[in-house]
């Protein structure tokens, strides 16, 4: 009985966690997606995704710290979680060259790589969280 009590407060931490990460996420999402939009105006598809997602992780970090996971922004933290940024947004940069390769608009394409962020963003911040 105290193990079932104990997965479910874990669950609903889990789930607290994650609607934070989604508020944030959309706020991150909003600044990402207009910055992208503003600088393709100026800048190629590739150059204009990494600058905006570069702006738009460092609102994120500090967001996730200190909303999301309750954890001081310490050296060590700051650098595991823009590690982890890091890594999704070459893996969302990949995305984007392979639908912009597929002749899907480079807005449409900026868009559609969101997903695939989220998910490696979540699971690798609640891992950096811990470890770190």
């Amino acid at each position: 009985m105290l193990r079932d009590v104990h997965l479910i407060e874990a669950t609903k931490n889990l789930i607290r966690q994650f609607m934070k990460f989604g508020a944030i996420g959309v706020l991150n999402t909003a600044l990402y997606y207009t910055l992208y939009l503003v600088l393709l105006n100026v800048l190629n598809p590739t150059t204009s995704y990494y600058l905006a997602y570069v702006l738009s992780m460092i609102f994120a970090i500090l967001m996730n710290l200190k909303f999301t996971f309750a954890e001081k922004a310490t050296a060590r933290k700051l650098i595991s979680f823009a590690c982890v940024y890091l890594l999704s947004m070459y893996i969302g940069g990949l995305v984007l060259a392979v639908l912009i390769g597929f002749s899907i608009s480079a807005a449409l394409a900026g868009f559609l790589t969101i997903g695939v962020t989220v998910i490696t963003n979540f699971l690798g911040l609640k891992a950096a969280a811990k470890w770190a």
